[in-house]
């Protein structure tokens, strides 16, 4: 039993890892200044356990803890490379700013569908609207992050109907995995750079359980030809 568990662990690591980085570059994005600014905008993530049955179970403790081990792993991250981190006033996005997030995940469902029909033109502009970059100005940044994480874990039972399935010869799902960030430009509003792999997120492995190491190895791929 226990071999079989290792060959289904491996298994859906070797999937989840399969995917590859697809990174979108603007041609028309503005030149970076000499010292950059990022404001850290509040993440959109939901970590789940995936019950027996393949449903997601939405799990608010691992996922404000995986948001909270997010946020400070991305200040270090761009202190690391000489960029200004600049903090969201609020773990949650206000209503004033929600529309920022709505705008922020309709730009990366474009460019990704752009993507999966057979590539995105980085001379296209992908951008938030001026009413919304307007509403950011007091943070005094040059750029804004946001990233998005979807991330579903097996449960045992999961795991049982697994193996059960892979005795009869059939192939059964276990778990998901769907983590993206994008650079707005915050002076022009668009979309400078951005990056969809979930791969990034293998190495991560449980979000919540992660520690800063993990959060920094799974950027070095989440973030992945970066202008700054």
């Amino acid at each position: 039993m226990k071999a079989k568990l290792v060959l289904i662990a491996a298994i859906v690591f070797v999937a989840s890892g399969c995917a590859t980085s697809r990174v979108y570059q603007s041609s028309t994005a503005l030149a970076p200044p000499l010292e950059s600014s990022v404001l850290i905008l509040p993440a959109d993530v939901e970590v789940s356990l995936q019950n027996a049955g393949g449903g997601h179970e939405p799990r608010a403790d691992w996922t404000e803890t995986a948001r909270n081990g997010l946020t400070a792993a991305l200040e270090d991250f761009f202190i690391n490379r000489g960029i200004r981190p600049v903090r969201y006033e609020g773990q949650t996005i206000t209503d004033e700013d929600l529309d920022v997030i709505r705008q922020a995940n309709i730009n990366l469902d474009a460019i990704e569908l752009a993507q999966t029909r057979g590539g995105v033109e980085g001379s296209r502009k992908y951008a938030l609207t001026p009413e919304l970059v307007d509403n950011l100005d007091e943070y005094d940044a040059d750029y804004a992050v946001f990233v998005m994480l979807r991330s579903a874990h097996a449960s045992g039972g999961r795991v049982a109907v697994a193996i059960l399935a892979a005795v009869g010869g059939v192939s059964v799902p276990m778990g998901s995995a769907s983590y993206r960030v994008a650079l707005f430009d915050l002076r022009d509003g668009q979309v400078a750079w951005a990056n969809f792999n979930s791969y990034a997120l293998g190495q991560l492995g449980n979000p919540a359980k992660a520690d800063n190491a993990r959060w920094q190895k799974s950027f070095n791929s989440l973030f992945d030809e970066f202008p700054l």
